[in-house]
């Protein structure tokens, strides 16, 4: 896909992206041996695309998308669907919680950088 690709062309490469669970990279400082065992409860909304701070701009490229699409002229009505319809299950209340608590029980992961989103 060249860098000035059409906004469906953005959206299907974000959608494939923030759907592909591996591979993951997991950034994360343990503070101890007793925290090894945490990565199994990664955080619950972005946790594809290759990394965390990747399916946040994901997330974001899809939501966007959507914004300055209105008129469905750029994404057609097909995949502007699809993508209402990841954002619906992705984008839930339940799983956004954990995602603002697993921020909070981590305090410093994806500080500076990801964070800024």
């Amino acid at each position: 896909m060249a860098l000035q690709g059409t906004v469906e062309e953005l959206t299907q490469l974000a959608l494939s992206s923030v759907q592909r669970k591996f591979p993951f990279y997991h950034g994360r400082v343990y503070a101890s041996a007793d925290e090894v065992d945490a990565t199994a409860e990664l955080p619950p909304v972005f946790h594809c695309a290759f990394d965390w701070h990747s399916a946040v701009h994901g997330h974001w490229t899809l939501v966007r998308a959507l914004h300055i699409d209105p008129q469905h002229s750029q994404l057609g009505v097909e995949h502007r669907a699809e993508i209402e319809q990841f954002l619906e299950r992705s984008l839930n209340r339940a799983d956004l919680a954990r995602e603002v608590e697993y921020a909070a029980a981590h305090p410093r992961f994806e500080i500076p950088y990801g964070r800024a989103w």
